[in-house]
């Protein structure tokens, strides 16, 4: 994806945050179904971050009745964890809901991605999420 900079603690900074900002304002200017939420500190450091397409919305429509949260990535350059969020389709194959990074693995950082989930998904929960 981008170059992303880092401080020496391992956080994004001001310029990067804008140009993955600037990113997906235009992936929603060409497609309004196309979902995101950023965290920014008053320092403008990136904190937590997801973001989910239009054919992965409408996916989740017909095949998100299970959802696998996978916390298994690790993007340790940058120390954020990459989590995708997964469902099967009528054929087994794998469909991506969603992406998201966060800053930690904590309780806070997984009720946040599980919430803005929701919301993107217009407010439809899974019946069933399966975790690591």
């Amino acid at each position: 994806m981008l170059g992303l900079l880092r401080d020496v603690r391992g956080e994004m900074i001001g310029h990067d945050v804008e140009l993955l900002k600037e990113h997906f304002l235009a992936e929603q200017e060409k497609n309004e179904s196309f979902y995101f939420k950023m965290e920014v500190d008053s320092e403008r450091r990136m904190g937590n971050v997801f973001w989910s397409d239009a054919r992965s919305r409408r996916a989740y429509v017909f095949f998100g009745d299970v959802v696998v949260f996978d916390m298994t990535f690790s993007t340790n350059n940058h120390r954020m964890v990459f989590v995708p969020l997964l469902g099967i389709n009528n054929h087994l194959h794998t469909v991506l809901f969603r992406h998201a990074f966060l800053t930690s693995e904590t309780t806070d950082s997984f009720v946040w991605v599980l919430e803005e989930f929701k919301k993107a998904m217009s407010g439809e929960p899974p019946k069933m999420i399966i975790t690591d």
